[in-house]
């Protein structure tokens, strides 16, 4: 992901993590969302019930969703639950994280377009985008929604802002709703 939060998250939060190492008793994994965090999931935390051997549930490299249970602001330790988790909530987050690799993909293409880095175009145009929508995929479907009035408050540079509305706006259709209903209407 190019944009990592600084500081921790918040108790009772949902992070995307991934498994950097396996001890007998725990698991340590990086925290994806935030810059060199890391965060320890307790044999009790994997799954419910008796555990017999934690490497039959994850394995290292893989990309695990959890709740953060404990947050030690002194010390910055992060205490994490994968058992806690439910399944709607799991396929949410890892929804949210493929729509932005595509949203970053697409910004990708941007700068290429613009001819620049894609660490200048982030720190020109990128940063300010996840400040005010708290992702790209947000502020890509708002753009292809309401066009340059979602980003006209940020004071963004012209020929960038431009870019980014055009190609925004010609690959991302905003989702259409269809209502189906049938009305019954009677007179006396």
């Amino acid at each position: 992901m190019l944009y990592k939060r600084k500081g921790l998250p918040e108790e009772n939060s949902i992070v995307l993590c991934t498994v950097k190492k396996i001890l007998f008793h725990s698991i340590f994994a990086d925290l994806d969302e935030f810059e060199n965090r890391e965060g320890m999931i307790h044999i009790s935390e994997i799954a419910p019930g008796r555990i017999r051997n934690i490497r039959d549930y994850v394995k290292e490299g893989k990309k695990l969703v959890c709740l953060v249970l404990r947050v030690d602001r002194e010390k910055g330790h992060v205490d994490l639950s994968l058992r806690r988790v439910s399944m709607s909530l799991r396929n949410q987050k890892m929804e949210e994280y493929k729509q932005e690799l595509k949203s970053e993909k697409l910004f990708e293409y941007i700068a290429k377009q613009l001819k620049t880095d894609v660490k200048t175009l982030y720190e020109k145009v990128g940063g300010k985008l996840v400040e005010e929508f708290g992702l790209l995929g947000y502020a890509f479907n708002e753009i292809s929604v309401r066009g340059e009035e979602a980003i006209r408050s940020l004071n963004l540079p012209k020929k960038e802002a431009e870019t980014l509305v055009s190609i925004v706006q010609e690959k991302i259709k905003p989702p259409e709703v269809k209502i189906d209903r049938t009305f019954v209407l009677e007179s006396f």
